[in-house]
């Protein structure tokens, strides 16, 4: 795989805080960039969990909704 910068991410924001990041419409959400990209491919939805070992982030876990 290749290796991304996380800053202004999603995984960057849910790394960062160590919390469930839920989008219910991507749409209406103009944080992300990635957010065009994911609407291009038919993708409305977003919830993003992060997986915490030893008090930190190790991976995150996402679910997307499309129609």
């Amino acid at each position: 795989g290749s290796v991304q910068p996380l800053e202004g991410t999603p995984t960057g924001t849910i790394v960062a805080t160590g919390k469930t990041l839920s989008r219910p419409d991507l749409a209406a959400d103009p944080v992300y960039s990635v957010n065009q990209a994911h609407l291009k491919m038919g993708l409305w939805s977003s919830i993003l969990v992060p997986l915490i070992s030893k008090n930190r982030v190790c991976k995150r876990s996402a679910i997307m909704g499309h129609i």
